[in-house]
């Protein structure tokens, strides 16, 4: 079935720790492969081996948004992804952003996918600004978030998809170059929701099932 995930019960906004986290990912790699990657992160924290963050409070905070976001996949997902192309890595992040944020979720496809299907490929933060205030209006935890705050969601978000290869200078873009066998390995996984979100068309993806 090509369903989106299932919404979580409230919005979450952790996320404005860190955008992609590319190389924070990539860094810890090791620890995710491991049963008790939890346990080794918080290690991680306090010997600072691989993170390579002075702060330790900062240590900290991008420890806890790597476990939030780890929590979304299994164990598997990681050996797969240390043999993927850069480009392809940075995806599967934004895979597993859209799987642990349903805020970002919605924009993605209340805002992204909609102007993509409309050939609107201009994407500035107003768009997101209009969406947040459709959110506003109907979730009590997002109505009390900052003006403040509400700018800094819109801003990492955007800086997600310009790392994620979906935007550049304003524009949406289809991610290029991705190999099959990578879009192969989310339809197996019974995500082909995620090929709609990456701009495959209904006749490419139906090519995959």
């Amino acid at each position: 079935m090509n369903n989106k995930p299932a919404p979580k019960p409230k919005y979450n906004a952790s996320f404005m720790g860190g955008a992609l986290l590319f190389n924070e990912f990539r860094a810890v790699l090791p620890l995710l492969k491991e049963p008790s990657f939890k346990e080794l992160l918080e290690k991680e924290v306090k010997e600072n081996l691989l993170l390579k963050i002075n702060a330790q409070a900062s240590r900290a905070r991008i420890a806890n948004e790597l476990r939030n976001r780890a929590g979304s996949v299994d164990r598997e997902f990681w050996f797969y992804f240390e043999g993927l192309e850069e480009k392809e890595q940075r995806l599967a992040l934004y895979y597993i952003i859209l799987k642990t944020y349903p805020l970002l979720l919605n924009f993605h496809f209340e805002v992204v996918l909609k102007k993509w299907r409309t050939l609107d490929y201009h994407l500035e933060k107003f768009d997101l600004q209009m969406r947040l205030d459709e959110i506003v209006s109907q979730d009590a935890t997002v109505a009390g978030w900052t003006d403040n705050s509400r700018n800094k969601i819109i801003s990492v978000f955007m800086t997600m998809l310009k790392d994620a290869g979906f935007l550049s200078r304003n524009q949406l873009r289809k991610p290029e170059n991705i190999s099959s066998s990578f879009w192969k390995f989310f339809v197996t996984a019974g995500d082909l929701w995620f090929l709609e979100a990456c701009f495959v068309n209904k006749t490419e993806r139906e090519a995959y099932l």
